[in-house]
């Protein structure tokens, strides 16, 4: 929920390749100052344009926690086809030591839905500082696959056919 963020700052929260040079500029200022709630962006966004400013935010104690979405990719991904994966791990430990030094923690979410023992001991060898210890949470189900159906219907037909269809789900 948003009022648990703070207010929104009115720019993007996702920082891409198809961003004009200002809004990064903004974005940049507002992870500076801590009025950057929440970024999405990629490895490779955090450990070239953002790593400074993100570095400044924990030294700061403008920083609590680092996200990483399909951490799997660490340890499957990480030697050879995006290196940056890999690279996060050093991220988060220059994070955690400048916040450390401010007498903050920053913590680190890895989030994936492929977990396997391997890839769970890189993880914990790569983001575990020492002392401390990884929590796991475990959902382990089978999600089923997303099934798409495309029909063609005459225009007079496409309401019934949309209800037919919202029925079925």
């Amino acid at each position: 929920r948003l009022g648990e963020l703070g207010e929104d700052h009115g720019g993007s929260y996702c920082w891409h390749g198809g961003i004009q040079e200002q809004e990064r500029i903004e974005i940049i200022e507002r992870v500076r100052a801590g009025k950057q709630r929440v970024l999405i962006c990629s490895p490779e966004a955090a450990l070239t344009s953002l790593r400074w400013p993100i570095a400044h935010a924990a030294k700061a104690q403008l920083l609590g926690s680092i996200f990483i979405d399909e951490a799997h990719l660490v340890d499957h991904w990480g030697a050879e086809f995006r290196p940056d994966f890999q690279g996060l791990a050093a991220l988060v430990k220059t994070c955690r030591r400048h916040a450390l030094g401010a007498g903050r923690k920053v913590r680190c979410i890895l989030l994936s839905a492929t977990y396997g023992p391997k890839t769970v001991r890189v993880l914990e060898k790569l983001f575990v500082s020492p002392g401390e210890r990884m929590i796991e949470i475990h959902g382990g189900f089978l999600r089923p696959e997303i099934q798409y159906a495309v029909r063609e219907v005459m225009q007079k037909d496409h309401h019934d056919t949309v209800l037919q269809a919202v029925r079925s789900l």
